[in-house]
């Protein structure tokens, strides 16, 4: 699926970023050995509105996809990389942030008194059969909602207790591994088919969905980090997502109810404006131009803000590790006007069960300046790290299997 499509040396993919505050689309070129090159770019955002409805949040999804891909293939198609060239897309590849996926990480362990041998066909067999069982507890669940597997990849794995780069065709007597399993509605992932087809016309095969814990886990650990254990903190409009690596295994990921939104909405409610100019208010504060009686109640409308969401940030990290033993660092992927924001947050001192973790916790902004030499930009506009980490992962994937 994901090899190149002919023999030339390059192909052109839209990427689509569907999160909860914003939805992207970019034109991509990716070549052999070459950096991704981003030729036009798209960013639709959601409305903010005073409450969290995720009905209304679903149809203003399908709504700005179709403004955004038919904005995204009618001007990026006139960019002056097409000049002499075929206007074809090879692929659609997209990402989907919380609260579009339910995700799942199993660790499979199997033992044998014989040695076997680790093949293809091994593995799809043990991928095969976990996302039936996955099937099967999702079907029994109280929505009675049908589901679409969109990830089942196998994160990590050991043979006799050791890990190797590569795994295929090694004999062992044991051989553990981390499957990550990912699903979406099979309602919603048809809407969004249809409308992908009705802009780039593409069959679902040619479609390529994936996850953006795993995107961002698959990418930091390959470029940003030596370290095996470490959170990802992904804040995006509504919501925030914590998931927790340790050693190279993705264990679990946690979504609290705040996220850029939030702030948003408790600034506009404090100043009794719309969330437009909060979100310019907030700017104006955090660039130090803001009149002093002003930034004196931003200060105290953001103390209040971050009293809620240490609370959340608390009841997740509990959730992901009662002890509170974690790793500690921290890989942030947030807008960059609120990422030092959340960097204050998590190291205000509290007194509860977050404590030690707060002293010891060091937190890396993935920002563009920490991605700048991974990637070309020939679009014109200012990109985002979210849309350059799903290119780096493809890049990755395409060049891995080509």
């Amino acid at each position: 699926m994901f090899s190149f499509l002919n023999s030339n040396k390059e192909e052109v993919a839209v990427l689509i970023d569907i999160g909860n505050g914003t939805t992207t689309g970019a034109i991509v070129v990716f070549e052999k050995n070459q950096k991704p090159r981003f030729i036009y770019i798209v960013k639709k955002f959601f409305a903010t509105s005073e409450s969290l409805d995720p009905a209304k949040l679903e149809i203003e999804m399908n709504s700005l996809l179709d403004e955004m891909l038919s904005a995204l293939i009618k001007n990026g198609f006139e960019h002056k990389y097409w000049n002499g060239r075929s206007k074809e897309i090879s692929r659609v590849l997209i990402s989907f942030s919380s609260p579009w996926f339910l995700s799942k990480t199993k660790n499979i362990h199997l033992v044998s008194d014989k040695e076997f041998i680790i093949t293809k066909a091994f593995l799809d067999d043990i991928v095969v059969k976990e996302e039936a069982v996955l099937k099967n507890e999702l079907k029994n669940g109280e929505s009675g909602e049908f589901f679409e597997v969109i990830e089942k990849s196998i994160v990590h794995s050991k043979i006799n207790g050791y890990v190797l780069d590569n795994t295929m065709n090694k004999s062992t007597k044991t051989f553990d591994a981390s499957l990550y399993m990912s699903v979406v509605s099979s309602v919603f992932i048809d809407k969004i088919h249809t409308t992908i087809h009705k802009h780039a016309h593409l069959p679902k095969e040619r479609v390529i969905i994936n996850t953006f814990p795993l995107i961002s886990f698959s990418v930091i650990r390959d470029l940003f980090t030596k370290e095996s254990s470490f959170i990802l903190l992904d804040v995006t409009g509504e919501v925030t997502d914590i998931t927790l690596v340790k050693n190279d295994i993705i264990l679990e990921t946690v979504t609290i109810p705040s996220g850029r939104n939030f702030i948003i909405r408790q600034i506009a409610k404090a100043f009794n404006v719309s969330s437009e100019i909060a979100g310019s208010t907030l700017r104006l504060h955090l660039s130090k131009k803001l009149e002093e009686a002003m930034s004196s109640k931003m200060n105290e409308t953001l103390i209040e803000v971050e009293k809620e969401w240490s609370i959340y940030i608390e009841n997740a990290l509990t959730e992901l590790s009662p002890e509170m033993i974690l790793p500690n660092s921290i890989y942030l992927t947030a807008d960059s006007d609120v990422a030092d924001l959340y960097i204050d947050f998590l190291n205000t001192p509290k007194l509860d069960t977050t404590n030690v973790f707060r002293k010891n916790v060091k937190v890396n902004h993935i920002n563009l300046e920490k991605t700048a030499s991974f990637y070309q930009n020939d679009s014109g506009f200012i990109l985002d790290e979210f849309i350059v980490l799903i290119a780096l992962f493809y890049n990755k994937i395409l060049k891995t299997n080509r």
